[in-house]
């Protein structure tokens, strides 16, 4: 059973004529979220407070009038389920056919890129060029010694300007990126100084953060939303197992847990099995009404 709610959104410039088509974007009202499938300009109402609408005077703002329509709603032209978003990391260390069918996929994937190795900065222009969201894939201290990155690792031993530094000279590399996660990361999201100088970074920067929650100690969420960063978490990994039916299964979880808290994050990485999931799972997924999401789409949004 749906219904419609009507609601004065921040005014819109029009372009010419009456507006007919809006950004996606979502409201959370009594504690549930509904996405705006339409919006209706009162016309009787224009005369009197904007004057007519753009036919009699183009430049002129006027409020338009949101449809608001619950996800039950089973007449809606648009998909109907909660947005899914997945993020694939660790790009950036090969160039092959399993990386070119990522970036083949037709649907939305946020495309997180190591900075460092010799194929980072143009797989992420590539993956730009091509549609899909880019992210920052930040290489953190774990909590055990780890290879790799050491020139773009983060620690909890660093200074707050050699944390500064780092971050920066990572998005010089990663121009793309609209936000960041954390690759590894353990001990470097458990630490509050850390996650604030980072967070610091980012605000400069007009970027989000994710947390890839590679630890039940993390704070980076609360540090960054603190800092006036948005931030949300990884809700299920995809190829804990290296198996295509365990990432069928945790597909099909990341739709059950966006249905039950408005959205869902999940993380699989650059393997060959992850992407056959993907390339069989997605379309069937779409077809049956599922909504992906880029994750810049969800990130302001809290569950």
């Amino acid at each position: 059973m749906g219904f419609t709610l009507l609601l004065f959104p921040r005014p819109v410039q029009a372009a010419a004529g009456c507006p007919s088509e809006y950004n996606y974007e979502v409201r959370m009202l009594g504690g549930n979220r509904f996405e705006i499938t339409s919006w209706l300009p009162l016309l009787d109402q224009l005369p009197r407070v904007y004057g007519r609408c753009a036919a009699q005077n183009p430049k002129k703002k006027f409020i338009p009038v949101a449809a608001l329509h619950s996800s039950s709603l089973a007449d809606s032209t648009r998909p109907v389920g909660a947005p899914v978003v997945i993020v694939i990391d660790d790009f950036g260390y090969r160039d092959d056919w399993v990386v070119e069918g990522f970036l083949s996929v037709e649907s939305a994937l946020t495309i997180a890129v190591i900075p460092g190795h010799q194929f980072s900065a143009a797989t992420a222009a590539r993956a730009h060029r091509r549609g899909y969201e880019v992210l920052l894939h930040m290489p953190m201290q774990a909590l055990r010694p780890v290879p790799g990155e050491i020139e773009y690792r983060l620690t909890t031993a660093m200074s707050n300007t050699e944390i500064g530094r780092r971050v920066r000279r990572a998005i010089a590399e990663i121009p793309q990126a609209v936000g960041m996660n954390n690759h590894q990361g353990s001990a470097a999201t458990g630490d509050v100084r850390l996650m604030n100088a980072v967070g610091a970074e980012l605000l400069q920067q007009g970027m989000f953060f994710l947390d890839s929650v590679t630890s039940l100690d993390t704070v980076a969420v609360l540090s960054m939303r603190a800092g006036g960063v948005a931030a949300t978490r990884r809700d299920v990994f995809l190829d804990s197992v290296d198996d295509v039916g365990y990432v069928l299964k945790q597909l099909r979880l990341l739709v059950e847990i966006a249905d039950e808290q408005g959205y869902a994050v999940g993380i699989g990485h650059v393997r060959p099995n992850t992407l056959i999931a993907l390339q069989e799972a997605l379309p069937q997924l779409t077809a049956s009404g599922q909504r992906f999401a880029f994750l810049s789409a969800v990130v302001g949004l809290t569950p």
